[in-house]
């Protein structure tokens, strides 16, 4: 079956683009438009979406308000941001409920792919035996003398990232944690960063 996938901006000139941009995809995809976060739900409502693409700043309710609304009335819809604003602040609430931050520009074909493998994955883990795995596994906290370890090392003047890395190594459950946020939905970055000291680079 194909994918209903709503996109949603208050810019009718941006609506107009995507629609141009997305036409080669049409015999992949159902698409469907809304110019506000109040028409979108009214769509959802009415339509069975599978993808919610909504831009970040927009009047009476913006990106993040919309998405919000989604997760809780359809939590099924997978979420995206897609933007061209650097807003600090509606990012960091944003990144708490969509499933990927995207940045504009983006080429309808790389629009596609983040897409078709964010549905594959959700459509995998909608599996009910696989769901009662992940949920029972515990989450285990990471030891109070690494953190002491790394606010010692901060609070030098000269304090090294190096250093910073090579303390985080020491706590494998740290260090997946600082490699689970780098390659989280809030940076939305083209490749998986696999290495503790990229990662807390990047950071």
């Amino acid at each position: 079956m194909k994918l209903n996938i709503l996109f949603v901006d208050d810019e009718p000139n941006i609506i107009l683009g995507l629609k141009r941009m997305l036409r080669p995809l049409h015999n992949e995809w159902n698409f469907f438009f809304a110019l506000s976060g109040k028409e979108a739900l009214e769509i959802l409502d009415e339509t069975n979406i599978d993808v919610v693409v909504s831009d970040m700043k927009m009047p009476k309710m913006n990106g993040a308000e919309l998405l919000r609304k989604v997760k809780e009335n359809y939590p099924s819809v997978i979420r995206f941001i897609l933007s061209g604003h650097s807003d600090m602040d509606l990012s960091l609430k944003a990144s708490r409920i969509v499933h990927q931050f995207i940045a504009k520009p983006i080429e309808a074909e790389e629009l596609k792919d983040k897409i078709s493998k964010s549905y594959k994955l959700f459509k995998i883990l909608e599996n009910e035996h696989l769901r009662k795995i992940i949920n029972g596994i515990g989450t285990l906290p990471p030891m109070p003398e690494t953190y002491f370890k790394l606010e010692k090392a901060m609070l030098k003047d000269d304090f090294s990232l190096k250093i910073v890395s090579q303390i985080i190594n020491e706590d494998s459950v740290m260090a997946a944690k600082v490699l689970q946020l780098v390659n989280s939905a809030f940076f939305g970055l083209r490749t998986n960063i696999v290495d503790v000291d990229a990662a807390v680079n990047y950071l």
